[in-house]
């Protein structure tokens, strides 16, 4: 059987960026190859070959502009596209325009809040920083790469089996924190980076998505 690749497209902006593809290719990998369907995780194009249905494609930038991402060339070339939809509201990490991660809303996260998005989501958002206390995470930081990599599995989990929400912050389907630890910066930085995990109904609904791939 093919294999699956989830390609992340300028995923090189967060850093230590091996901690990125590490988290994602531990959480699925197993999972995948339990189903016929080893797993790889690249920053360049997959192999012309791979049935665009195996083929999942995550879009970093460094900015909310929708026309300068356009400029950037963040398109994704083929396979699905996975939003990041980010952590709890207001908070938005990415957009629902094509598999985008706002590298910059993990970047700028801070303590009692985090960034607040204003404008239309669709139309050029910014970022409103008014009475935002200090950084959670710094680039090069394991705990940032892990943090984001934590999110890149929770959308590949609603686009791959559909999995749904859950209220477990130490699941990969949970919230990236719980309300509670907004004032906490350590909290903060153990909630979003830690070690998460799939239940039991979660790895057979993956399972069976990974082997209805051709």
């Amino acid at each position: 059987m093919p294999d699956i690749y989830v390609v992340l497209v300028g995923g090189d902006r967060v850093r230590p960026t091996a901690t990125v593809t590490a988290t994602i290719f531990s959480a699925l990998n197993p999972i995948a190859r339990s189903a016929g369907h080893p797993l790889q995780v690249l920053l360049g194009p997959p192999p012309a070959s791979v049935p665009s249905s195996n083929v999942f494609t995550l879009n970093f930038t460094l900015t909310s502009s929708v026309p300068a991402r356009q400029a950037l060339g963040y398109t994704p070339q083929g396979g699905r596209s996975i939003c990041m939809r980010g952590l709890t509201r207001p908070v938005a990490m990415g957009l629902e325009d094509g598999g985008t991660i706002i590298v910059e809303a993990f970047l700028d996260y801070r303590v009692g809040g985090g960034p607040q998005m204003t404008g239309r989501i669709l139309n050029n958002p910014t970022v409103n920083y008014v009475a935002q206390a200090g950084l959670v995470f710094q680039n090069n930081e394991p705990e940032l790469a892990r943090a984001v990599g934590n999110t890149c599995v929770h959308e590949l989990g609603h686009a791959i089996a559909h999995l749904v929400d859950t209220a477990d912050v130490l699941n990969f389907m949970g919230p990236a924190t719980e309300r509670s630890a907004a004032g906490n910066r350590d909290l903060l930085r153990i909630q979003m980076s830690c070690q998460r995990s799939f239940n039991a109904q979660q790895l057979t609904a993956l399972q069976a998505a990974f082997r209805a791939l051709p």
